[in-house]
């Protein structure tokens, strides 16, 4: 990017800014600085939209800015999936049931379930 485009961006992310959060005046130079960098990071049309999300929960600060578009990358990366051996030897994904051991198993309904565990902590918690 070129000192120019880096001035003609800045100047339209100032005047975005200025209209969204109605203020009048000029943008501290840090604060643009920062945007900017934003910019760079996340892309502008998702900087101008969190700027405007901001606005509209009256919420008029470059942290709250930050905040939505870490959130929205969070959203946006792939989930990473953690593989785990399974105590049959197996091995699957964390999130996911086992199918050899789930097989297995008898059927327990979820009262038992809860029953059977509150016995188990009581029984550790006591001694």
């Amino acid at each position: 990017m070129t000192h120019e485009e880096y001035k003609q961006n800045g100047a339209n992310l100032e005047q975005y800014l200025l209209a969204c959060w109605g203020r009048e005046g000029r943008v501290g130079y840090i604060i643009l600085h920062e945007l900017l960098e934003l910019a760079k990071e996340h892309g502008y049309d998702n900087v101008y939209r969190a700027i405007k999300i901001a606005a509209e929960a009256n919420v008029r600060n470059i942290r709250y800015v930050k905040g939505i578009l870490a959130k929205e990358r969070k959203k946006n990366e792939p989930r990473r999936r953690l593989r785990i051996e399974c105590t049959c030897g197996t091995t699957h994904f964390a999130d996911e049931n086992c199918p050899t051991c789930t097989a297995a198993l008898p059927d327990v309904t979820v009262q038992e379930a809860k029953e059977s565990l509150r016995q188990l902590f009581d029984g550790f918690h006591n001694t």
